[in-house]
């Protein structure tokens, strides 16, 4: 019976130890003013999305995209779960604010691999309430996007990847809607 004592009193010991927070303390962190611009991503979004001709797409496509997005990891990280129509193609897009480099930081993944996969940087421009991202995704393809929010409930966005020459090889751009 006393070792069954001890033992209760040691996890409970360790289990205040391993998580610090007491009984009606928020567990959400302060979110920074940086943090707060991702904020306006936050919810359920219809897209239209328009895929002008380029490289990788010779004629122009009109697709859908629907996406959740919401706060993970205690409120330090975006997390947007999407999916491509027609094709059901599933994304996955993770963003947040590196305090230390002063830089937004994105990284897109999708169920096919479509995509070639890197970091993508970011800046907010608070006065054209603009986020303006580049990235360098490998073979020397790079990435540059603009997403430009028009009200609460509306941003658009552009998206262009480009080869080491330079040459197009993808150029979207997208206007989505909160549901």
């Amino acid at each position: 019976m006393k070792s069954l004592v001890k033992i209760t009193m040691f996890v409970a010991a360790v289990s205040v130890f391993l998580h610090p927070v007491l009984p009606g303390e928020p567990t959400e962190i302060q979110q920074s003013p940086e943090l707060k611009v991702l904020q306006r991503f936050i919810g359920s979004w219809e897209q239209q999305v328009v895929s002008k001709p380029a490289q990788w797409t010779p004629q122009k496509q009109t697709m859908g995209l629907t996406t959740k997005c919401e706060w993970i990891l205690g409120g330090r990280m975006l997390q947007s779960k999407g999916e491509w129509s027609p094709g059901g193609i599933e994304t996955l897009i993770l963003m947040t604010y590196d305090a230390e480099k002063k830089v937004y930081r994105q990284w897109y993944f999708d169920s096919k691999g479509i995509i070639p996969r890197g970091e993508e940087l970011g800046k907010w421009d608070e006065a054209t309430k603009t986020l303006t991202w580049t990235g360098r995704l490998g073979n020397g393809i790079t990435k540059t996007g603009v997403t430009r929010f028009i009200d609460k409930d509306t941003n658009e966005w552009t998206v262009v990847f480009k080869d080491s020459d330079g040459k197009v090889l993808l150029d979207m751009e997208g206007k989505a809607k909160r549901k």
